[in-house]
């Protein structure tokens, strides 16, 4: 998940100017990966104190982890409080809006059970007039790419309610087997045709 943690996060602007901090006013650093100390303050390093093409603090005056460490002390804010609230205040989206085929959960619990339209059909010509391609997964599913690349990556995903195949799953994760290639010329599988139908 991708965080955006803004300095009024840490502190009101004035919390900020207390601090007689060397970068001064707003700002935000995007974070990537883990919520931890030194993935947030190499992010602060290069976002704020030193971006490139920017002049910010002059030369000897306090490095970013001086300058981070004096703002976290003089706001008494830790990084696990930050995080914490980060995550709590983290926008959230449905797992249902993934796969985008309604609201109810059937499509994902027909999924799991490896019955749905995107692991039953294959890849064809023969369904349309003109030969063109028909039940290409990389369109049927775009959803999922683009849900990924979107609110999936920048907000907390709520998860499932229950559904049978889980019901004694103590893991909380899920992995999936495809045990067919379902589309054609994707360079996996074992089909490398352009099509099925050939």
């Amino acid at each position: 998940m991708k965080l955006v943690i803004a300095a009024y996060l840490l502190a009101t602007s004035v919390g900020i100017a207390k601090a007689q901090t060397c970068v001064q006013g707003l700002w935000n650093i995007e974070v990537t990966g883990t919520c931890d100390y030194d993935t947030i303050l190499a992010a602060y390093e290069q976002q704020v104190f030193n971006p490139t093409g920017a002049s910010s603090c002059a030369e000897g005056t306090a490095t970013a982890k001086q300058e981070f460490d004096s703002l976290l002390t003089n706001l008494n804010q830790s990084i696990d409080i930050l995080c914490k609230d980060l995550y709590d205040q983290a926008e959230r989206s449905e797992f249902y809006e993934a796969a985008a085929k309604g609201t109810d959960y059937n499509f994902e619990q027909a999924f799991y059970n490896g019955h749905s339209k995107w692991q039953e059909e294959v890849e064809t010509t023969y369904e349309s007039a003109d030969g063109s391609a028909t039940s290409v997964l990389r369109e049927d599913a775009a959803s999922v790419k683009a849900f990924y690349q979107g609110d999936g990556s920048y907000s907390r995903v709520n998860t499932m309610p229950p559904i049978e195949n889980f019901e004694q799953c103590d893991s909380n994760a899920v992995m999936c087997c495809w045990p067919k290639d379902r589309q054609a010329n994707d360079n996996n599988g074992n089909c490398a045709r352009n099509t099925y139908s050939e």
